[in-house]
This record gives C-alpha cells, structure tokens and sequence, in this order.
C-alpha cells in the first residue's frame, strides 16, 4: 500500500480568488461580497488547480503545499502550477484530488466531496 501511495499524485485546488469584487481596499460591500463568495465556494468550479504532488495521501500533499522551510513550490514533489511569484499556503476550505476522489480540508481533517 505504501508504495501504491508513492506512486500515486495529488492534484492540489485552491479556492479561487474572488478580490476582483472589490473596487478598492476600503470597499466594504465589495469586501462582504467576495467573502460571501469565497465561504460560498462551489466544488470545482470556484477552484483552481495550483499544484500536483508526489505522493497519494492528502495529509503529505497538504504539508507538502504549506511554506514551512521553505517556499512550498520549492519543495521536490511539488509540480506547481500557477503564474507569479507566489501562491499562499493550502489550507482549510481547499481540495486535495486523488485518483478522482476530491477531499475538502476541514478544520480538523477531510470530508469527501461529490
């Protein structure tokens, strides 16, 4: 089992970004607006794939995307892909895919997504 999950990868989505409902720093609506959206987020078209990861176990593919040593798309299982020169830390309310099986990042653990 071990090695199945070595050779297996994970397809690592963030929510997408929903700033462009904003005018400005101080648009309050727009603020409210885009966090609306994002805590309305629909799986998977308000997603964005922005990595692949080298392993099959969504605990790994979550640590492996998180900056702790060093930028997270510098670490070698990581395929990112996204432009620019950076992308934030996967964290709770994103998916980790695994062989067409997409897992929500809860506070505490994952919950399977249809």
């Amino acid at each position: 089992l071990l090695y199945r999950k070595l050779q297996m990868s994970a397809e690592v989505y963030h929510k997408r970004s929903f700033r462009e409902l904003m005018k400005d720093d101080r648009d309050w609506e727009g603020q409210h607006a885009m966090l609306q959206a994002q805590e309305n987020a629909a799986w998977p078209k308000d997603y964005v794939h922005v990595a692949t990861v080298k392993t099959g176990d969504r605990e790994l593919a979550f640590q492996f995307t998180n900056s702790i040593e060093r930028a997270w798309w510098e670490n070698p299982q990581v395929i990112y892909n996204f432009e620019g020169e950076g992308c934030r830390s996967t964290s709770v309310g994103d998916v980790v895919s695994i062989e067409g099986k997409a897992f929500l990042c809860e506070g505490c653990g994952w919950s399977e997504l249809e």
